[in-house]
């Protein structure tokens, strides 16, 4: 009988930490390290089309009509560059010795500008034979996060990441999937 195991299972197990990192110049750059395994949710919407006297969903006429990808977490490592991350549109005013940042968040209602989303956010686990497993989102805006602090453990930062896409992004079309998997080998 299967066991359902393949000959790759002690090469190919991914682990429960993860890096989320994103896009500086060309080079990605960790924010920080998660706890508990983070969620990868396609959020896809399938349609199975319809017709008079269809009793039961048919194979062949299922189509993905959309898609909201999303990170959910919890990361253990903050300072003054991730807030201003996650709070896009923000401004930070640093000053004083030692330094002092002072974040202020952007108001309500005000569009929150591209230019301050995350850009190509990248979650990363390690597998245990060597390499990576990945999926990275074109433009990721952080939608929620919380700050929580208990006594004997370490603090935490739940957080929430959805994808957006890049309209001058070369190729853009409004049918993408809004992220992409990627299996890097042992070097």
């Amino acid at each position: 009988m299967p066991s359902g195991y393949n000959a790759n299972l002690p090469l190919d197990m991914i682990w429960e930490i993860a890096v989320l990192s994103h896009d500086v110049a060309a080079v990605q750059t960790a924010l920080f390290a998660t706890k508990d395994g983070p969620r990868v949710l396609r959020n896809i919407e399938i349609r199975n089309a319809e017709f008079a006297g269809k009793r039961v969903k048919i194979a062949g006429l299922d189509r993905k009509i959309g898609s909201n990808p999303r990170f959910e977490g919890i990361g253990v490592q903050i300072d003054e560059t991730l807030l201003t991350k996650f709070e896009p549109g923000s401004a930070t005013v640093t000053a004083g010795t030692p330094a002092v940042s002072t974040l202020t968040p952007l108001k309500q209602g005000l569009v929150i500008p591209k230019s301050t989303m995350l850009v190509k956010p990248r979650l990363t686990w390690p597998r245990s034979g060597g390499g990576s497993v990945y999926i990275e989102l074109p433009l990721g805006l952080v939608v929620d996060y919380d700050l929580n602090a208990q006594d004997k453990v370490e603090g935490e930062i739940p957080f929430a990441i959805e994808a957006r896409l890049d309209p001058a992004a070369g190729g853009f079309t409004t049918d993408d999937e809004g992220y992409t998997w990627v299996t890097t080998d042992p070097a």
